[in-house]
């Protein structure tokens, strides 16, 4: 699952103390790929889902995979209503915002184009 930033503003009474969701909305790696597959039709991208045995057993040597092990079979849910109420503020689509990431990673180099 993709992540959702948390943040401390200053600067507003109401927001005092208190911390945001800054998120529209959580998505499962496929779903991120949906979004990506659907901007870059022309990329190869991997469709596939690995079964969770698997994705254990290459964690063994991977240690970014293992950092995924904890997260399956979780389902995380979150509110942004806070940020939507306080602050006023709506975030962007999250599938605006994968694509945007994509754009810059290209754009930077850190993937070819």
């Amino acid at each position: 699952k993709g992540c959702g930033a948390s943040s401390g503003i200053t600067g507003l009474p109401e927001a005092a103390g208190e911390r945001f969701l800054l998120g529209d909305k959580l998505l499962h790696f496929s779903e991120i790929g949906e979004v990506l597959q659907a901007a870059y039709p022309g990329r190869k991208l991997p469709k596939g889902k690995m079964p969770d045995w698997l994705l254990k057993l290459v964690s063994v040597f991977n240690p970014v995979v293992k950092q995924v092990v904890p997260e399956l079979g979780q389902h995380r849910h979150f509110s942004n209503d806070k940020l939507r109420s306080v602050l006023r503020i709506t975030p962007i689509p999250a599938e605006d915002a994968i694509r945007a990431s994509a754009d810059s990673l290209i754009k930077v180099g850190a993937i070819k184009a």
